[in-house]
């Protein structure tokens, strides 16, 4: 929040299962994911906001620990 209030860039990414993905919204923008980078992009307008949703439906969290060095 720091980088984001100084106006640096900022990732914000999101790594989960079919909810992070986005399972039963009705268009990716109502992922609770994107949701959230919509908010950092509101509470910190003067930053370069990236978002990243790296959610795959149907995968486990076992499998989320193996990504998290990959990707």
């Amino acid at each position: 929040m720091r980088r984001a209030l100084a106006g640096e860039s900022v990732k914000v990414a999101f790594l989960g299962g079919s909810i992070t993905q986005g399972s039963l919204s009705s268009t990716p923008q109502t992922c609770y994911a994107f949701l959230t980078y919509e908010w950092w992009e509101k509470a910190f307008p003067k930053a370069q906001i990236s978002y990243w949703n790296a959610g795959i439906g149907g995968t486990t969290s076992h499998l989320g620990v193996g990504r998290v060095q990959e990707e």
